[in-house]
C-alpha cells in the first residue's frame, strides 16, 4: 500500500542512484536505502510465500539489476 511509506523523509534526489534493499520477512517489511534501515513495517495481509511485487506511485522508477533471494 503506498500509504505505509507515506511522510517517510528517506532524502531520495531525483537523477541520482541509491541502492535499495526491500526485506520481506513473514509479514514484516524493511526498506533500506544505501545500506541505512529507513522504513519498517508489519503487513496484516502479505503477500503468499514465493511471490514477489515491485512498482511505483505517483513516481518513475529506474531499475539497474533486480536480485531476489531466501534469506
Amino acid at each position: 500500500s503506498a500509504s505505509w511509506a507515506a511522510g517517510v523523509n528517506a532524502g531520495i534526489a531525483p537523477g541520482l542512484w541509491y541502492t535499495v534493499r526491500l526485506e520481506a520477512l513473514g509479514s514484516t517489511i524493511n526498506a533500506f536505502l544505501d545500506g541505512k534501515l529507513v522504513y519498517s513495517v508489519v503487513d496484516s495481509d502479505p503477500l503468499a510465500a514465493g511471490t514477489v511485487a515491485l512498482g511505483t506511485y505517483g513516481a518513475t522508477l529506474e531499475v539497474d539489476r533486480v536480485l531476489f533471494a531466501q534469506p
